[in-house]
Formats: C-alpha cells, structure tokens, sequence
C-alpha cells in the first residue's frame, strides 16, 4: 500500500470513529445533541446572575464576554479530559483493528470539536444582536478555532500516553482542571488581577487565546505580538 493510500485510509478511518463517537454520544437520551448546548447555557446563567453586577460595570459588553469565555473553556476541559482514558475505553477497538494509536485521541477531541463549533455558531448568532461583528473578525475567531483545536489535541496526546504509564493522571488532571478554570479569564475581567498575578496568567496559553477571540468578536482584529505568538507556538509545538 503506498503512503498516500495508507493516509487516505487512516483520514477515512478518523473521520467514521469521530462521526460514530459524536452520534452515540447522547443516543438514547430524550433531549439528544441538546444536552451539550444545555451545560454551557446552564453555566452562563448561573455566572451572570452571579457576577454580572459585579464585572459588568466593569468591562462593556459583559454577556459577550462571558458566553466566549464559557464555549472556549468548555471545549478544552471536554476534550482534554475526555482523552485521558481514551486508550482504556477503546482497547477493544486498538485489539480488533490495525489503527495507528494517534487516531485514537484525535477521534476524541474531534467528537467535542464539532459540538465546540456549533455551539460558538450559536454563540455567535445570539451576540450578533449586541455587538456588530465583522467579517475579519469571524476570519479571525475561526482561525482561532483551530488554534484551539491543535492546543487541545496536543495535550490530549500527552495525557492519553501518560495514563498508560501512570493512572492517577486521571485524578490529577480533574484538580488541574478546577485550578485552571480560576486561573483563565473565563468569567472575571483582567481589571481586577494586580500586575504581580497577570504575569503568572499570561503564562497559561488559554488567556491568550480567549483574550484574542474576545477581541477579535468586539473589535474585529487581534493584536500581533509577542504572546500571541507565544500561544501558536505553544499550541502547535
């Protein structure tokens, strides 16, 4: 088999495991693909009504703010910790098929890919109602998708084979997990982080990436600069 044929063979293979995991995902359930619009509706509910009176005299626009905080977020907290066992849940598929083990993760992440592109659709139609979007910025945000699609498969990967070799990954990344979600700017404006916190922030690559989408949903463009390179760095290494 020549290499092309072996590739186009691998990309139709990912391309049936990730449509197969995607439609099993909510089968059986009375509300279907819903209920992955229902979590990250339930949490922004629940952050505004708690912070709004609070950080929305503090930043403009703070329902925009908040609702691109929560798809990205939900994305990289899905993906990444639906990887960590990926390779314990699918054993029988790795025993019964000649499919390369890098397939296996990628199918995961991508099963929360699609539902993280339809919900930043549906994101995005709700804020066009605030705020004017631009075409440039919708390039921009999609750019960004995929940014945080190669971020998240990266990490995926490492904490897929780090389970193999040790277990307790699992718990450590769930409290990794309820740390980081303080320490990304999901929900609180970067007013009320003294300069001394802001330079431990800014080395979490996510702060930069939700600062770029927000600014390229509100403003249109994304600043190019030294930490933004930082984060394509960090994502595609």
């Amino acid at each position: 088999m020549t290499p092309l044929a072996k590739l186009s063979r691998q990309a139709h293979l990912l391309f049936r495991m990730t449509i197969c995991d995607f439609k099993l995902r909510d089968q059986g359930t009375a509300l279907g693909f819903l209920w992955t619009l229902f979590n990250p509706l339930l949490m922004f509910g629940v952050l505004y009504l708690v912070f709004a009176s609070w950080f929305g005299r503090l930043i403009d626009n703070y329902p925009v703010y908040l609702a691109l905080g929560i798809i990205h977020w939900n994305f990289f907290s899905l993906a990444t910790s639906n990887s960590v066992t990926i390779f314990e849940r699918k054993r029988h598929l790795l025993k019964s098929f000649p499919v390369s083990r890098s397939l296996i993760p990628l199918s995961a992440v991508l099963t929360v890919f699609i539902s993280y592109i339809l919900e930043s659709a549906l994101v995005l139609f709700m804020c066009s109602f605030l705020v004017s979007i631009t075409l440039s910025g919708l390039i921009w945000f999609a750019a960004l998708l995929i940014l945080h699609l190669f971020l998240a498969l990266g990490v995926s990967l490492f904490l897929s084979n780090a389970f193999i070799f040790f277990r307790d990954i699992s718990h450590l990344w769930a409290i990794a997990l309820r740390i980081g979600f303080f320490l990304t700017p999901v929900f609180y404006p970067l007013s009320v982080v003294s300069d001394a916190k802001l330079v431990v922030l800014k080395l979490n690559p996510l702060y930069h990436l939700f600062t770029a989408s927000r600014s390229a949903i509100l403003t249109g463009t994304v600043e190019i600069d030294g930490y933004f390179l930082y984060l394509i760095i960090f994502s595609i290494s």
